[in-house]
């Protein structure tokens, strides 16, 4: 005699007896329902340098597999067969991306909701330092080196152009120098906001005067 339980079934302690046989065989059967999921994930916001978690927690739950919607339909992301999935510090072209998880067992799978992540830039400064320069009636300066703080270890970024400027065309030490329209360059430019540029500080010397004299010939007069 052959029993199958089906999916469903709660677990049970089924006799078979036969009458061919004399004997009657006990098996205790724990069948396995189609995965309930009971915690679903839930989207994430993150700030570019941050690791988002998502997490599943599913009754019944054998196999897990995370999927990601990149734009054109879900596929699955390879090795991500566990209840968590961390990403790594995704980029800000990773925003508006949508994830989901198939959790399954051999009676039937369950997929989770649809949840997103947002990647907001990561907020840095920018400094510099200005070149003396000799007065030469204009507010005209030059940028010797830029500096950025608050990148992240190993990404490409720099801070470049612009137009700097002392605050007046005087002479003086120490004079102010603003720089507007630099901008962010490197192959993870996109994932920065720049929120400022601080000021420097420059000489402008003064010019040497040269005085040149010329006198008109005459006939000598005893003066």
């Amino acid at each position: 005699t052959t029993f199958t339980p089906e999916a469903g079934d709660e677990p049970f302690d089924y006799k078979f007896s036969s009458p061919q046989n004399p004997h009657t065989v006990t098996a205790t059967y724990a069948a396995y329902s189609i995965p309930q999921i009971t915690t679903q994930p839930s989207s994430q916001s993150v700030t570019y340098g941050e690791n988002p978690t998502y997490e599943i927690t599913a009754s019944d739950a054998v196999y897990y597999q995370w999927q990601v919607d990149m734009g054109a339909g879900f596929s699955d992301i390879p090795g991500e067969t566990s209840a968590v999935l961390t990403l790594n510090k995704p980029p800000v072209s990773m925003n508006g991306y949508y994830y989901r998880c198939v959790v399954s067992n051999d009676m039937g799978s369950s997929t989770s909701e649809e949840v997103s992540l947002t990647v907001i830039p990561k907020s840095i400064t920018g400094s510099f330092t200005a070149e003396n320069k000799i007065y030469d009636a204009g507010t005209e300066a030059v940028v010797l080196l830029y500096s950025l703080h608050g990148v992240l270890p190993g990404d490409d970024i720099t801070l470049s152009g612009g137009m700097a400027t002392f605050d007046t065309k005087d002479v003086g030490t120490e004079k102010t120098v603003t720089l507007n329209g630099s901008v962010l360059t490197g192959t993870d430019a996109s994932n920065y906001l720049l929120e400022n540029v601080g000021l420097a500080t420059a000489d402008i010397i003064p010019a040497e005067l040269v005085v040149t004299i010329s006198a008109e010939d005459k006939e000598y007069d005893a003066t």
